[in-house]
């Protein structure tokens, strides 16, 4: 099994569905901060990143020492507003970076493990797959048709389960998942 690193306990529908009210709440907290631009407009729009942040914190620091040569039209207030605005803001968009990062490496690991399970078990079908069980040629007909287009799929898949052993006729095999439990695929079937 590709080494990754353990899945916690599942995600249910209502851990979703408890999550999304909380980001919901989180949007309506956030409504009068938020936009959405164009991707023109984005291109058009100057982004204060980490070198130019000094920067900007020393031009006010400057502005508000030398504002005697600082003509009307520079609002030195407002530029020291924006810029508390965007450091509050960075804070708060590294942390929900941190969350969604969080999420889709648990997602990719609960992928890996279904996904794995699954080519396990197609492989395993396919092995059974010239006897004649009841609706085993339809079903890997039928799981098959993921593959289609792709050549030889067996030859990799075998090779990404090298080491694997085969299970033997009246025995099962253990599929380990990261949830430490293992998923028992029977081999009854004589070969």
């Amino acid at each position: 099994m590709p080494n990754t690193p353990k899945q916690p306990a599942k995600f249910t529908a209502a851990d979703r569905e408890a999550a999304i009210l909380k980001l919901q709440e989180i949007e309506t907290d956030l409504a009068p901060h938020l936009r959405s631009l164009t991707i023109e407009e984005r291109k058009k729009t100057l982004n204060m990143r980490d070198k130019s942040s000094p920067f900007v914190k020393k031009t006010i620091q400057y502005a508000k020492e030398f504002s005697e040569v600082m003509p009307s039209v520079i609002d030195i207030e407002q530029m020291e507003r924006d810029y508390e605005k965007v450091q509050e803001m960075d804070y708060v968009i590294r942390k929900t970076e941190k969350i969604l990062d969080g999420m889709k490496d648990g997602r990719l690991i609960a992928a890996n493990d279904t996904y794995y399970t699954a080519l396990k078990v197609y492989q395993i079908f396919r092995s059974v797959g010239d006897l004649e069980l009841p609706g085993i040629t339809a079903a890997l007909e039928e799981l098959g048709k993921r593959f289609s287009g792709q050549g030889r799929i067996g030859n990799a898949i075998d090779r990404r389960f090298e080491g694997i052993d085969q299970p033997q006729s009246g025995e099962s095999v253990d599929v380990p998942n990261h949830n430490g439990n293992g998923v028992a695929l029977d081999a009854s079937v004589e070969h």
